[in-house]
Order: C-alpha cells, then structure tokens, then sequence
C-alpha cells in the first residue's frame, strides 16, 4: 500500500540516496556522508535539515545520538513507491489461471510448466517438493545458497542469500540491485554472476558467520547471571551519563536492530575500552547487586 506523505523533490532525492547508502554500507549515514558521496548540491545544515523533517515523518530514525540515520520500514516502503512509479507499464497480465485447477500442488506445477514453455518456446521442468519439504513459516531462513546462480537464472533475497535475522529487507536490496547491475551492464551467463553477482552474496555470508559468533556470545550472557549483571550495570550507566561514548548501548542496539553490519559489531565489541568498562561492571555488579537484578532473578 502506498504511503501519503508528500515530499519535496530535494527531500525525495536526499531519501533515496540515504536508502541506497545505508544498503551499500549497512552504516548510519550522517548528513556529512550524503553530501561527500552523494554529490548533493546543497550545505551539510541544509541536509541535517532535510534528515530531521524525515525523520519526523517516520522514513528515518536516528539510533544513536551520535551516529546519522537510518531508513524505517516506512521509509524502505516509500523508496520501493518511488521507484515503481517510474517503471514503465506492466506487460499484459500473464495467462496463467491457476484458480480453475486442481488444489493439488501436482495439477498447479503441471500448469505452470505447460505455460512456461509455451511463453518461452523451451522444455520447462518443475519438480514437485517433498511432503517434508522446509517452509518459511514459523522457521526463517539462516544460509544462504551453495550457488545462487546459473545461467540465465539467479536467486536473489532469502531464495539466494540474506542477512541472519535481521534486516531481510535491505539485504534482498542489496542482493536484488548487485544482480540487475551484473545482468544490465555485464550479462546473464553463469559466468558473468560468479564474476558480479557472487561477491555480494559472498559478503553477506561471511559477515553472517561473524553474526553466528555475536549471537552465541549474547545467548552465552542470557544464561550467565553475573554477565546480565554487568551488561545491565553497564547500559544503566551509559543511559544516565548520556554523552556519546555508550558503548554497550550501541553494541546492543546494533546487534538487536541490525543497523550494523555484524562485522562491525563483533569490532566494537573487542575494542580495549569496551572490553575494560565491561569487565569493570561485571566485578562491581557481582559485588554490589542492586535492587532490579536481585527481584528479576528471583521473579526469573
């Protein structure tokens, strides 16, 4: 469903070029970095500007204060609008009424297969799944594909690769974008997607094995009583002190929202003032518990 705000042209252009940043890099993306990387034609206040009248619409949000921003799901939503709208007309519907055939998934895939190989001119196949075959649904998709290409044909989203948990939407961008470019501008042979396209799944999973390590450590807290101690003892300082150096916060906040890539919360999680403070608050929360880790122990 399209959304109904109206934008102005240059709030437009700063929403698209803040999506396709954030994508490319998985980083919070300050006013700064639009203006250097993005070529605008305006002032970095012009800009902070721009970013605060979105993020008071609900496209962006702003998850640290000292980091930039961020596209919401609203955001994401407008950007995919935009873009629609300035796709050419679609094709005539394809002939295709699977509603006049049997609810058997046999008699659905045998009418698929006779209509793409009528359209294409070409011996279609579609192997029916196994009655155990894996669905999405309560499961979610946790590895990517051995090789999500071939000629001609390439899996892009959660078919091919996507990011552990979170942030589904940007990755299958990412992925959805690095296939059009290669088809577009390189070719569709297999060997053209192992050249262009499989970098950016290649990406994606490797950083997914790091989010494998960061979720076993945060699983490894949530059974450790004086490790909660000290996560707790440790944001509750941060978020009274305010200030930019939250460390814990950001760490937390990033793993939980995937605003971050994994990689970059695995190394902010190693850095010797992280690693300090935390062992800090772990010895004086062990020691001197306050009242909210006695009651939710016990509550537990």
């Amino acid at each position: 469903m399209a959304l109904t705000v109206q934008l102005s042209e240059r709030q437009q252009e700063i929403l698209r070029r803040m999506v396709e940043e954030f994508v490319a890099t998985g980083e919070p993306v300050g006013s700064k970095t639009l203006v250097e990387r993005a070529d605008l034609r305006v002032s970095p206040s012009t800009v902070r500007a721009e970013l605060a009248e979105l993020d008071g619409l609900g496209l962006l949000t702003h998850p640290h204060t000292s980091a930039g921003r961020v596209p919401t799901e609203a955001g994401y939503r407008y950007f995919a609008d935009d873009l629609l709208g300035h796709l050419e007309p679609q094709p005539p519907t394809f002939p295709l009424d699977l509603a006049s055939t049997s609810t058997e998934v046999e008699s659905a895939l045998q009418a698929t297969t006779e209509m793409l190989s009528q359209v294409t001119q070409l011996t279609a196949l579609v192997p029916a799944p196994p009655p155990d075959f894996c669905h999405c649904s309560p499961k979610i998709c946790v590895r990517g594909a051995t090789q999500p290409f071939a000629d001609r044909v390439v899996l892009v989203g959660d078919c091919g690769v996507t990011r552990l948990y979170k942030d589904g939407i940007g990755a299958a961008y990412r992925t959805s974008k690095a296939a059009a470019v290669t088809a577009v501008f390189e070719g569709v042979s297999e060997e053209d997607f192992k050249r262009k396209y499989w970098p950016a799944c290649q990406y994606l999973s490797r950083d997914n094995q790091i989010g494998q390590i960061v979720f076993g450590v945060t699983r490894l807290i949530q059974k450790s009583r004086s490790l909660r101690r000290g996560v707790r003892r440790m944001v509750t300082e941060e978020q009274q002190k305010g200030g930019d150096e939250r460390r814990m916060s950001m760490v937390l906040w990033d793993t939980f929202t995937g605003s971050a890539p994994y990689r970059s919360v695995f190394k902010r999680s190693l850095h010797p003032a992280f690693l300090s403070r935390f062992l800090w608050d772990i010895v004086a929360g062990n020691l001197s518990p306050n009242k909210k880790d006695i009651l939710e122990e016990r509550t537990g």
